[in-house]
């Protein structure tokens, strides 16, 4: 037969699990202070505790899976820098949580939980939090170009890391004097120089497969999705994985992430914005507007709190401003005068947004939908005594998973519209409405219609991917 999972948040609430959650929160930071201030005394003969640490730290830097053969050691915690006290915090939410998530070490303890994604997202979340967050809290406080990231009133955030943020009002001119950061700091700063530029679906599940296989198990993928499960035998002994392979095999991806993902997390960010890609979205910008010969405009849908337009305005300008000086040198000073301020061909930057997601707003952003959006800026420069219509770029950053807007841009008179955030296979939009990934495309779909053109492609809109843009991207997944 089918069997299916489902995550019911109703009954997680008479279950008191989120009361749970929270206790277990609150008692690993407490313990790991308690921890902290003890070994700041004068040494003394360790405790059981101590002794817990040591052998947390022995399973997590020494311990996990042996060597699968080729070299490559797949031990869960290898990378871990950091002296034994840093892991003060992770040892004690291991042993609050450990007992709770495997009482018997067994793979059918792991089965209760592992499809319960509200669940593993507060798992994932308290893991990366007691592995990372020292070092984020440090990097936030060091440099104030971190704290332009967005946290969105609508996740309550944890009090060590939110209060870390410098809190920037809409109406406040603290924004003018904190630029963005630039790629290279926040790589640095938040541990990511060895993070791929490029997309690799497969590369995000072989820490996954790697400890499967040592527990006997095979990987099973799911069709029409990416998504992979381990299929592994009830009974199988999983007391040699730490926490951090835990958490990875149950789908938690805690593997390849590090204090730039608790950020995010922390945050509920999905893009950091930061110099070098502002600016080249900017410069792409404006090579559309100078190639159109009326006017642009830009419209920023689902622009939350708006400072993407916000930081695209002053680059622009000054993308622009660099532009004109290098067409006026050179030129004598009587062509110099036909060259004024007018001559910026700037293209307006409109952010909107329908308020649905309750996102506290730090720039300007007008409250309406997408639809009604383009239904009211589309008439832009269609008059009759206008020569040209004014060329409507619609932008959206991280479409809603499982939606698809783009059928109302295209029927919204939207000249080109650019989605930023992952695409084909990710969590942004339809992946065959908005991307036409045919994976994606089930049978009963191609039984009834047909298989055919993407929907854009049958609108007469082609789809050209800004790679050396998306390669500056850092994005939440």
């Amino acid at each position: 037969g089918e069997a299916k999972a489902r995550d019911n948040p109703i009954l997680d609430s008479l279950l008191l699990l989120p009361v749970a959650q929270k206790l277990v929160s609150i008692e690993a930071q407490e313990e790991a202070a308690r921890e902290t201030r003890r070994r700041s005394e004068p040494r003394r003969q360790p405790t059981a505790f101590d002794k817990f640490v040591d052998r947390a730290w022995g399973r997590l830097v020494e311990g996990g899976i042996a060597d699968n053969g080729d070299g490559d050691t797949v031990a869960s915690n290898k990378r871990i820098k950091n002296s034994r006290d840093d892991c003060v915090r992770l040892a004690a939410l291991e042993s609050y949580l450990r007992p709770a998530i495997v009482p018997n070490e067994r793979w059918d303890d792991v089965v209760r939980w592992q499809h319960n994604r509200r669940f593993v997202r507060w798992a994932r979340s308290e893991f990366l939090a007691a592995k990372y967050g020292q070092a984020l809290r440090v990097a936030l406080k060091e440099y104030p170009e971190l704290n332009v990231a967005p946290l969105q009133n609508r996740i309550k955030a944890k009090a060590s890391i939110r209060n870390a943020f410098r809190r920037v009002d809409a109406s406040s001119t603290d924004r003018d004097s904190t630029p963005l950061p630039s790629a290279r700091l926040l790589s640095k700063e938040l541990k990511m120089e060895r993070w791929s530029r490029g997309k690799n679906v497969d590369a995000g599940w072989d820490r996954m497969t790697k400890i499967t296989e040592s527990l006997g198990g095979e990987m099973y993928k799911l069709p029409q999705s990416d998504v992979r499960i381990p299929i592994i035998a009830p009974n199988s002994d999983v007391s040699s994985l730490s926490l951090e392979d835990l958490l990875e095999v149950a789908g938690g991806h805690v593997y390849h992430s590090g204090p730039f993902n608790l950020l995010c997390e922390e945050g509920d960010i999905y893009e950091f914005w930061t110099r070098e890609y502002v600016a080249g979205l900017a410069s792409y910008l404006l090579d559309r507007a100078e190639a159109y010969e009326g006017e642009t405009l830009v419209l920023d849908v689902g622009a939350g709190d708006g400072m993407l337009v916000y930081f695209l305005k002053g680059f622009l300008k000054k993308a622009a401003q660099r532009r004109l000086k290098r067409k006026l040198m050179g030129k004598s000073h009587g062509e110099h005068k036909g060259h004024t301020r007018s001559s910026l061909k700037l293209p307006k930057v409109l952010a909107t947004d329908d308020g649905s997601w309750e996102i506290k707003t730090r720039s300007k952003v007008e409250m309406i939908s997408c639809k009604d959006a383009l239904a009211k800026y589309a008439k832009l420069g269609s008059r009759k005594e206008d020569k040209v219509r004014c060329q409507l770029i619609v932008i959206c950053s991280w479409m809603p998973m499982g939606e698809d807007w783009t059928k109302d841009m295209r029927a919204g008179g939207a000249d080109e519209y650019i989605l930023i955030g992952e695409c084909d296979d990710g969590t942004c939009g339809d992946n065959w409405e908005t991307w036409g990934n045919p994976d994606f495309l089930d049978d009963q779909q191609t039984q009834e219609k047909g298989f055919s053109a993407p929907p854009h492609v049958l609108e007469s809109f082609y789809r050209f991917d800004l790679d050396d843009l998306s390669k500056l991207q850092h994005s939440r997944f």
